[in-house]
């Protein structure tokens, strides 16, 4: 039987500013906060990861000012790492929404 989460429980926080996207079905919804202190790695590309400015209807909708997505090399897997998304993306979902 499947594990059934609320809203707000890990991995996904309606509050969470930070988007990471493992996969298609794997993505989850976290807080800077928690992420910064638990994660040397996060904590070096919040830092240098500028947020994406939110707009009231994106606050509204419950948008993450980050996103980062999880990039396996098809020829070097070995070099995997995390791919901060940085657009508009957010502003074009609350449109459409």
């Amino acid at each position: 039987m499947a594990v059934v989460h609320s809203a707000a429980e890990f991995p996904n926080f309606t509050d969470g500013e930070v988007y990471i996207v493992v996969s298609t079905s794997k993505i989850y919804k976290l807080h800077l906060q928690v992420l910064r202190q638990k994660s040397a790695l996060f904590r070096d590309l919040l830092e240098f990861t500028p947020a994406t400015k939110l707009n009231a209807a994106a606050r509204r909708a419950e948008c993450a000012a980050w996103r980062f997505h999880y990039f396996v090399p098809p020829h070097n897997p070995d070099q995997s790492q995390f791919i901060p998304i940085v657009s508009l993306a957010t502003f074009v979902f609350v449109a459409a929404y």
